[in-house]
């Protein structure tokens, strides 16, 4: 965030204190949770650099460090092609049951080389994920 307590902008003693006002922690106690963390990691990506109008989260943007795309809830895919949806089931060593969007993360191709006969009536399916 550009802070330091070596460059005379806080002193290490009156770290909380300083976090507070700065807008980075809210404590009121001395109890301090996994809660605290996620709360303090939020407010760190969302209040400005030192001297700058920017947030944290748009210099890591910037760097391309991360895209601007939500995260979105996973949900089921209904597949409309049976042979993508078969060979996607096998990847993910699942016969049965339901996939999500998210299961397709780790997917980066498919082997549908055996099929190339005309047997794949859509590609929509391939809209679910980075293949």
């Amino acid at each position: 965030m550009g802070y330091s307590d070596t460059k005379g902008d806080f002193e290490w003693a009156n770290a909380i204190e300083f976090a507070n006002t700065i807008g980075l922690t809210s404590r009121n106690n001395n109890i301090f949770t996994r809660g605290s963390m996620v709360d303090i990691s939020y407010r760190a990506l969302n209040i400005n650099l030192k001297d700058s109008q920017n947030t944290l989260l748009e210099k890591i943007k910037a760097y391309r460090a991360i895209s601007g795309i939500p995260i979105e809830e996973p949900y089921v895919i209904v597949f409309k092609d049976k042979i993508i949806e078969k060979e996607v089931r096998d990847i993910l060593d699942r016969k049965e049951g339901k996939i999500f969007n998210t299961d397709l993360e780790g997917i980066h191709f498919l082997f549908l080389s055996s099929y190339h006969d005309g047997n794949i009536k859509s590609l929509d399916d391939l809209k679910f994920s980075q293949i």
